[in-house]
């Protein structure tokens, strides 16, 4: 409804009177508080494990298609969280950004090693399972992978059907 206080001007105000900001101020407030703690109250809520110099990343808000990352690119540092863990103050290692974000919004992140010495002494221990070789001195080839003695079982479709002996 346009003209819900009367049609005096084109518009139906064009000012709000300073008893009214503060009454819809407190009752933004008020509102904020009772959704922050039934949301914090909840019998799902997690414990986050974040501590404070942890490496993370922030949830991107600003998506403006539809393959934008979820969160953003920039690490930034946890530097302080409040006693019960629900907000948590981050700072941006570049530009000294300082964000108070909750722990919803925060994702861990994963550095991967840059330098091509640690990539390759990952890759050493790295479990490789390969099919075992067999030496027989008997046959005339000299290598061979192991055979199995038995076909192995027919497809589904090529064995014989038979009843359930219950249903007999």
């Amino acid at each position: 409804m346009i003209f819900r206080h009367g049609q005096r001007l084109d518009f139906p105000r064009r000012h709000a009177t300073d008893e009214e900001m503060s009454r819809a101020r407190e009752a933004d407030q008020k509102k904020k508080m009772e959704n922050e703690s039934k949301v914090n109250g909840s019998k799902y809520r997690k414990k986050s494990h974040f501590i404070i110099g942890d490496n993370i990343l922030i949830r991107n808000y600003n998506k403006s298609r539809k393959f934008d990352t979820l969160s953003l690119q920039e690490a930034f540092k946890i530097i302080d969280m409040n006693r019960e863990g629900n907000i948590v103050t981050v700072q941006q290692e570049g530009s000294g950004l300082t964000l108070c974000r909750h722990p919803d919004d925060l994702k861990p992140s994963k550095s991967r090693p840059d330098n091509r010495e640690v990539k390759l002494e990952c890759m050493q221990y790295a479990d490789i399972q390969w099919p075992e070789v067999i030496e027989h001195d008997d046959d005339d080839e000299s290598y061979c992978l192991e055979k199995r003695d038995t076909a192995p079982p027919p497809r589904l479709s090529q064995r014989k059907r038979t009843t359930i002996p219950v249903y007999k």
